[in-house]
């Protein structure tokens, strides 16, 4: 999910005030924040034709502190803030507006066959994002409507985009969208056009920097399957695309049926073991080299990967009885309704947002699919029919049973997942502070030589023990906010855990231990992350500290910014309200939500902020 922005203006007269306009333009960028925090960017054309585009992999609240200015005489401007699918946000090639020959794209979803586009076409690809094909196929119709509508029929994904090629047809901007899966809003007046991914985009950026926004009927949706072409015209020339065929599939939602529709597969097939969409002959040739590998290998037992499709069915059947911990839409309750709610990636239900969590490999999922996950793979790992064949009865399964029982495995597995986001956000902390790759580091301190590392570079041996000072320290103080006890948490899990009360019961009756903290704290709108003597937020030096009446819980740091703004993307209004986690939020974007108390409540109930 990316977000998409920007402004063309047909009459300059539209634009009185350039500060008011670089103004608006950084509250546009606040209003698509939310949608991709990996890199941001823009591109911008004068009435000259002169060309100005700035990037770089942050969110949008860092960019607009220290991005490039907008041109003094604007005619159009493209918006984005990106979340990485495919490409990484290092290299500014993948970043967007992504450029092939003088063609400038932004884009919000996802293109699934963009590798074969390019080598139908013999274009020549200069980076690794999928979003690169757009520009290059724009780049050979010309602008010309008949055109666009033959060459993105054969593009199959989701697709809601920007383009423009300043050189060749300056004064033009292609609006683009094809299914649900990318949403695209406009406002189209005589004297300029506004588009965004979301109608609050423009209309906060609006109320926030002119005054009172338009009327809601005037922000337009733009339906699927259709494009505009802007060229100065007081209306917008709109265009139908040829759609690709919709299959539907049937599945069980949470109390009733719905039909999920697979837009952009066409007569295509479902590959369960790589969760792709291919044509039914390449699902044979797959199926039947897995076939000959095995038979190669001497391994004709099942395979223990778990497909997205297992554990939606086996979540769906959990639902179905009423079992499961994730609240989902239909069991919403009055003033419930509104941006609290998400749809989740693998069981494609509306779940609450704050019943979400984040995995270290799998990505963003509710608590439950995340939890089906790793029963699944337990499952897989206890049966007999997938036991290497090497093991003989007595071999290392049948030990593994009697010391380790499958509860004793499934609350190590939970320790494991902390640990290793622990791990991952030390390395991380390295790999900004020295400019070196992870892999290298974890090769310096894990898997090297240090006896020949000694010996041929004493002085790469220093750092390396310098490195494994920070790593010690990081390593513990993160640990330290999720035990006391720190890295002997491990030995914690190892004896039986001392519970009050019943365990919570989930998928077909396992019982799961529901005292294991969680490592690393994932926030909705925010990247916060409890650190000792660390903002909560970010790694500044904290100037106050919120201090827990009880003394017994983790008190939490901040720096002066994310104590005093809210913490909701695009907002910059005064907190005055602190969630359970730890996040300050305004009035308005505390209302309703769960668990969030008003500073006058906190302190009358003895917390205290103090000066650090």
């Amino acid at each position: 999910m990316c977000g998409i922005a920007g402004i063309y203006i047909k009459d300059a007269s539209a634009v009185k005030n350039h500060r008011a306009f670089e103004r608006f333009m950084d509250h546009m960028f606040f209003g698509i924040e939310g949608r991709g925090k990996h890199a941001t960017g823009f591109v911008a054309v004068d009435r000259n034709g002169k060309v100005t585009m700035d990037k770089a992999d942050v969110e949008a609240s860092i960019f607009v502190k220290d991005r490039e200015p907008m041109p003094a005489d604007p005619w159009y401007v493209l918006l984005h803030t990106r979340y990485a699918t495919k490409g990484d946000v290092k290299n500014h090639l993948n970043n967007h507006p992504v450029l092939h020959g003088t063609c400038f794209t932004t884009h919000n979803g996802s293109i699934e066959n963009d590798d074969e586009l390019f080598s139908e076409h013999g274009f020549q690809r200069s980076a690794e994002v999928d979003t690169e094909i757009l520009p290059a196929l724009v780049g050979i119709t010309d602008f010309d409507p008949e055109k666009i509508r033959e060459t993105f029929k054969d593009v199959e994904g989701s697709c809601a985009m920007a383009t423009i090629d300043p050189v060749n047809h300056p004064g033009t901007v292609l609006l683009l969208r094809t299914n649900t899966k990318s949403p695209l809003y406009i406002m189209d007046t005589s004297k300029y056009t506004l588009w965004a991914s979301t109608s609050a985009t423009m209309k906060d950026a609006w109320g926030k920097v002119l005054g009172t926004p338009p009327k809601h009927t005037k922000y337009k949706y733009v339906p699927e399957w259709k494009f505009l072409l802007l060229k100065g015209q007081p209306e917008a020339g709109t265009y139908d695309l040829i759609p690709r065929p919709v299959q539907h599939t049937y599945h069980h939602a949470n109390a009733g049926e719905n039909w999920a529709g697979n837009y952009g597969h066409g007569a295509k097939v479902h590959d369960k073991l790589t969760n792709q969409w291919i044509s039914p002959e390449e699902l044979k040739q797959r199926e039947k080299a897995r076939e000959e590998l095995q038979t190669k290998n001497g391994n004709t037992q099942p395979s223990t990967l778990v497909t997205a499709n297992e554990v939606k069915d086996r979540v769906h059947e959990m639902r179905k009885d009423k079992v499961g911990r994730a609240q989902t839409w239909d069991e919403r309750k009055p003033g419930q309704a509104g941006i609290k709610w998400m749809t989740c990636n693998v069981c494609n239900n509306m779940i609450h947002e704050d019943d979400f969590q984040q995995t270290l490999n799998r990505g963003r999922m509710c608590v439950d699919c995340a939890e089906t996950y790793n029963l699944l793979y337990e499952e897989r790992a206890t049966t007999k029919d997938v036991k290497p064949e090497f093991l003989d009865e007595d071999g290392l399964m049948e030990v593994l049973k009697k010391v380790m029982p499958t509860d004793l495995r499934t609350r190590l597995n939970g320790w494991g997942d902390d640990e290793a986001q622990v791990h991952t956000q030390v390395m991380e902390f390295l790999a900004d502070g020295t400019g070196l790759d992870i892999p290298v580091l974890e090769h310096l301190m894990f898997r090297g030589n240090m006896k020949d590392i000694d010996e041929q570079a004493p002085e790469v041996s220093e750092l390396v023990q310098k490195l494994w000072d920070e790593y010690d320290s990081e390593y513990t103080s993160l640990w330290e906010e999720v035990d006391p006890s720190g890295v002997d948490a491990f030995m914690k899990v190892l004896k039986k855990p001392k519970t009050k009360g019943r365990g919570r019961s989930s998928v077909k009756g396992v019982t799961h231990n529901t005292t294991r903290p969680s490592a690393v704290t994932h926030f909705t709108n925010g990247n916060a992350v409890k650190r000792n003597h660390k903002c909560l937020f970010c790694r500044a030096r904290p100037k106050m500290r919120l201090v827990m009446a009880d003394r017994e819980a983790a008190d939490f740091n901040y720096c002066n910014k994310h104590h005093s703004k809210c913490a909701m993307a695009g907002c910059q209004n005064e907190a005055n309200h602190t969630r359970k986690d730890g996040i300050r939020l305004c009035h308005g974007c505390a209302r309703g939500m769960k668990e969030c108390y008003a500073d006058a409540w906190l302190d009358a109930q003895g917390y205290s902020l103090e000066t650090v």
